[in-house]
């Protein structure tokens, strides 16, 4: 985490050097409000910024620095729907102080290379679509975009469902069989794997 923490400021001192204004840094928004516990929880958040251009138009900005290969990927094939669905979440809570902002700026970074991916994206609060409108690397390689309904939705209905195995004492389908890779980053893979009956 600190080292992404560097690569964004590294990026966002490039920005302020710009003719773009970067501001709002790591201003809390509320996201919405889900059950836990059987009482109301708000959901927050931590913008990284909003990018104001020359024409004063804002827009969220989201930086994220990641590994080559995952870079390489996200260049030419796929999309990061966990980046994209956090930025649903922080357009639901601008929405509350800032509802003209509709379009945003994931901006990852290649932590071996230094290349930049940017997706321009916008976001139908009302309808729950998700757009990405355009994708550039920094050289100058571009990709379609792409159309993704329900990301907003889906979360929340994934913690009515995490609220409803909490109160039932029940455990969610397994995700991963044992043996996965997903399963050696995590700190219960042993203990897991030691009860799995299938």
């Amino acid at each position: 985490m600190d080292d992404s923490s560097w690569h964004e400021e590294l990026t966002l001192d490039i920005l302020r050097k710009s003719s773009f204004q970067v501001h709002s840094e790591q201003m809390v928004v509320e996201c919405g409000e889900v059950i836990h516990k059987g009482a109301p929880f708000m959901i927050r958040g931590r913008i990284d910024g909003i990018l104001t251009n020359l024409s004063a138009v804002d827009r969220l900005l989201e930086h994220k620095a990641i590994n080559h290969f995952t870079f390489e990927r996200y260049s030419q094939e796929e999309f990061p729907l966990d980046y994209l669905t956090q930025m649903a979440f922080y357009f639901v809570g601008l929405s509350k102080i800032q509802p003209e902002i509709r379009e945003g700026i994931l901006l990852i970074k290649n932590k071996n290379t230094s290349q930049y991916l940017e997706f321009l994206v916008d976001y139908n609060i009302a309808s729950d679509i998700f757009r990405v409108l355009d994708v550039v690397r920094s050289d100058g390689m571009r990709r379609e975009g792409g159309e993704f309904p329900r990301l907003y939705t889906q979360v929340m209905d994934r913690f009515k469902e995490v609220e409803r195995h909490r109160r039932e004492k029940t455990l969610p389908p397994r995700q991963f069989d044992p043996g996965d890779w997903h399963c050696n980053y995590c700190g219960f893979g042993e203990m897991c794997n030691s009860s799995y009956r299938p």
